[in-house]
């Protein structure tokens, strides 16, 4: 399993608002600090939003996308013979869970 270092992308999936006004979304974000020693083991954000930057220092990894966690990016993935892109979670710099073309 691929673990975040300093300075690697993320996704960082926001709360929205509490009046439903805006949802929650993917936003692109910078690892700043690794917390290996937490229960369980979190990461600090610099988070890009378009209106500005947020900070967060605990924030934990989630598959699902839950709001207020950390996910890595997807992406889509070609498939040959196919015609039709699949989308795909690439857990690295190695984009092991790639499927080659």
């Amino acid at each position: 399993m691929t673990q975040p270092t300093v300075c690697r992308m993320v996704h960082y999936t926001s709360y929205g608002s509490k009046d439903g006004r805006y949802d929650s979304t993917c936003r692109a974000a910078v690892v700043t600090e690794v917390h290996e020693n937490y229960d369980p083991p979190s990461v600090g954000l610099a988070v890009l939003n378009p209106s500005g930057i947020f900070f967060d220092r605990n924030v934990r990894e989630s598959d699902e996308h839950k709001p207020g966690t950390w996910h890595w990016p997807c992406t889509v993935v070609p498939t040959p013979n196919l015609g039709e892109p699949v989308i795909g979670s690439v857990p690295g710099p190695d984009n092991s869970a790639q499927e080659e073309s």
